[in-house]
């Protein structure tokens, strides 16, 4: 088999060879190119895309941060509401369009995340896909409109199913081979 390219990505190469190596990896796993997980996940932050009106500045990135490195199923749960609390109304299940900044991010956690984070990045990306909605709240803006938002959501998400697919099929972890698998399910329903 002939090496990837650059463009490629190797991090993907390396993963769907040696996917069970993968998966025992957590904190400050390189990924492609030298950058290592979440490094450029505060410049979220700097996105004019709309949010919760409540939300916190910062917030975003510190709950993507928490989901990365929990260290507890307790952890990566407080830290899967708090994800979905700052892109939208977790109790109202809805989102805003900061969501679509937020998912490469969550991909980020998948590939290098925690076992504990990794699994629940899967269902916060499962709600927002099967059950959640764009927010009552949510403006036009830049051209955006609220009934665009479900189909770049789906795009984006489908974006990282090399990674999904990685973890469907690696049996070294059951949890994380169900939940993938149902997203993966889920993504190809729409």
């Amino acid at each position: 088999m002939p090496a990837p390219s650059a463009s490629s990505g190797r991090c993907l190469w390396f993963l769907t060879r040696f996917p069970s190596w993968w998966i025992g990896f957590a904190e400050g796993l390189p990924l492609g190119g030298g950058v290592r997980m979440l490094d450029s996940v505060d410049q979220i932050e700097l996105s004019r895309r709309q949010r919760p009106r409540e939300g916190r500045s910062g917030e975003v990135a510190a709950a993507l941060r928490a989901l990365a490195f929990a260290a507890s199923e307790e952890d990566a749960e407080v830290a899967y509401h708090r994800v979905l609390f700052a892109v939208g109304n977790n109790h109202g299940g809805s989102y805003f369009p900061i969501v679509l900044d937020a998912i490469p991010f969550l991909g980020e956690v998948l590939g290098g995340g925690t076992r504990f984070g990794r699994a629940r990045a899967l269902d916060v990306l499962i709600d927002l896909i099967s059950s959640f909605e764009p927010d009552p709240e949510i403006l036009v803006q830049e051209g955006l409109r609220p009934d665009e938002l479900p189909g770049m959501l789906h795009a984006s998400v489908d974006r990282l199913r090399p990674i999904l697919q990685v973890l469907a099929t690696d049996s070294a972890v059951p949890e994380l081979q169900r939940l993938a698998r149902e997203l993966i399910d889920s993504l190809d329903e729409d």
